[in-house]
């Protein structure tokens, strides 16, 4: 069984809570990233949430808010509970918390809550098609 540490991107991109996010939106575009990783500091890298192509969509320009004026900390839902995982985490444990969650990015930490990767459904995906040598079935409608 293969291990998240095994799959999970180590190239990331974060970003700190005072970040504006008109520069969270900047970078997705750049890197074509739909998903950043949001740290009480970008040296320490401490996971307090994140920001998605969706939050941008629902809690800024939904809700009429400039994005030049906007914090990352006010867009970062701090109710909802944040899904971490570590790196000796199976590949099915990850499976199963994007399930129950609804997402499909889990920021991988070390026991203090230090970032040290970011796996998505993507990452899982490609494993099972390339380098297992399973092919996935195309099924149509």
């Amino acid at each position: 069984m293969k291990l998240c540490g095994e799959l999970m991107n180590t190239e990331i991109i974060c970003c700190g809570e005072s970040a504006r996010i008109d520069k969270v939106a900047k970078i997705m575009r750049f890197t074509n990233e739909s998903y950043i990783p949001i740290v009480n500091d970008t040296r320490e890298r401490r996971v307090v949430g994140h920001v998605s192509d969706r939050d941008l969509l629902e809690r800024v320009l939904s809700e009429g808010r400039h994005p030049v004026y906007t914090l990352v900390k006010d867009v970062i839902d701090a109710e909802q509970d944040l899904v971490t995982c570590g790196a000796n985490a199976p590949i099915d444990f990850v499976l199963s918390l994007m399930s129950n969650h609804g997402i499909t990015d889990i920021p991988v930490v070390d026991d203090r809550g230090i970032l040290k990767g970011v796996i998505s459904l993507a990452d899982i995906a490609d494993y099972y098609q390339y380098d297992s040598g399973t092919e996935l079935e195309i099924q149509s409608a």
